[in-house]
């Protein structure tokens, strides 16, 4: 919406009357289309599908990580 880039409420250091009666409509909307609800289970199932499609990649990055750490903690003890 235009509000979102509203200069003036971008420049205050303190939101005033106006500026939070038009945020408090903007979420009672948002509540009332469920716009938060769909975006996150958007979101959600987006990233489950890049996880599944990168699944092999994460998995070694994970191994990889895994022994940098063992690797860390036996430089450690060796001191």
């Amino acid at each position: 919406s235009s509000a979102w880039n509203e200069k003036k409420w971008s420049d205050a250091t303190r939101a005033g009357k106006q500026e939070i009666a038009v945020a408090v409509a903007d979420m009672g909307c948002k509540k009332k289309v469920n716009y938060l609800g769909v975006g996150i289970a958007l979101e959600t199932a987006y990233e489950k599908q890049v996880i599944e499609e990168s699944a092999e990649v994460l998995e070694d990055a994970k191994d990889k990580t895994a022994r940098w750490i063992e690797n860390a903690n036996q430089a450690i003890e060796a001191r």
